[in-house]
């Protein structure tokens, strides 16, 4: 299994955490919840900063090998690794000198 490239610097992150909760309405009229499963990391977030073209370059090949199939990603806010896929493409914007900036949304696969 590949590994996210660790290279790239990120300057927002964020984590979302599915805590495996469900909640429904009993016969009675109460909530009921239920845990169905552990905590997960949900969607992860971040956004690369001020990339150079080959930076960009190891980004797309990253995505490009990995589009369908799960790969190693070590969070920066609890630095446990986890296996995620990517929930969506990258998003590019470019800035004025050449560099781009890249959005990534990824999800926890196992």
């Amino acid at each position: 299994m590949s590994a996210y490239p660790t290279t790239l610097p990120i300057s927002e992150f964020q984590q979302k955490t599915r805590d495996g909760r469900a909640s429904d309405v009993a016969a009675d009229g109460l909530t009921r919840i239920r845990k169905l499963h552990t905590d997960r990391a949900g969607e992860i977030t971040f956004v690369h900063i001020a990339l150079t073209t080959a930076q960009v370059a190891t980004l797309a090949a990253h995505y490009t090998a990995n589009l369908a199939s799960s790969f190693d990603f070590v969070s920066r806010q609890d630095g446990v690794t986890y296996t995620v896929a990517y929930a969506a493409a990258p998003v590019y914007r470019l800035h004025y000198g050449g560099l781009t900036s890249i959005s990534v949304r990824l999800t926890q696969t196992a």
